[in-house]
């Protein structure tokens, strides 16, 4: 069986660790896929191209993904399993449907991240109502915890979404918190298991204390650094 870990943050939004740091790491968990989703933000594929370039025998795989905000705030997980991988991520702030349009035109995958975390998450009703767009969604997320919301949500989702899950990973030490299991390995493996339906999610590490410090590090990273920096790209862009 193979493993992925589908929801991973690097430096290049509000992560703690490198793109090379997580590779490596997920090497030594003889993990298959890691999806780089970090906000808004692309870049970290790149890296992780080189860096399988220059680790030829590595048995982990990166696969190009971003976590988008669109308006009011919804995040959506895309994905791109095949090339060509596109260079810069999809504009913000765009509707949720229109997100979802896009990555029907563009081949990308779509998966609704921690569905009942407020202001972010789709909610239930918001799942049901886009079911037949979206392609699956996190049951089993460390930032919803292991209780009544993952029960609630197993009971009201609907059942065309494939249930899937992510640690949501800022530090190495959540990297495997929840992981994809999946017949076979690597992004073959994985693109075939999604096709008919055989991947899903697991609880895997168990839960680690991130010392107050990082944590403090990476919400200033997130509230304050990041949307400064994102605003300045932006404006050398345009």
């Amino acid at each position: 069986m193979g493993l992925a870990a589908l929801h991973v943050h690097t430096t290049f939004s509000d992560g703690s660790a490198t793109v090379a740091e997580t590779l490596a790491a997920a090497e030594a968990r003889r993990l298959d896929v890691v999806g780089f989703t970090d906000h808004d933000d692309v870049r970290a594929f790149a890296v992780a191209q080189r860096w399988k370039e220059q680790h030829p025998a590595a048995r982990v795989e990166p696969l190009w993904g971003v976590e988008l905000t669109c308006f009011p705030f919804r995040h959506l997980l895309l994905y791109k399993l095949d090339p060509p991988y596109p260079a810069r991520p999809p504009r913000r702030f765009q509707s949720v449907q229109s997100v979802l349009q896009l990555a029907r035109r563009e081949g990308l995958l779509v998966v609704a991240p921690h569905v009942a975390t407020p202001w972010v998450g789709l909610g239930s009703r918001g799942l049901a109502r886009l079911a037949d767009q979206i392609d699956g969604y996190e049951l089993l997320t460390p930032v919803e915890g292991t209780g009544w919301r993952q029960r609630r949500l197993r009971a009201r989702a609907p059942s065309a979404p494939l249930a899937l899950g992510g640690s949501d990973a800022h530090h190495l030490a959540e990297l495997c918190r929840v992981l994809i299991v999946f017949p076979g390995h690597g992004l073959a493996g994985f693109r075939t298991a999604l096709r008919e339906r055989t991947a899903y999610p697991i609880w895997a590490d168990p839960p680690t204390p991130i010392p107050p410090g990082q944590h403090i590090r990476r919400h200033l990273r997130a509230l304050v650094t990041l949307p400064v920096e994102q605003a300045a790209r932006s404006l050398c862009r345009w």
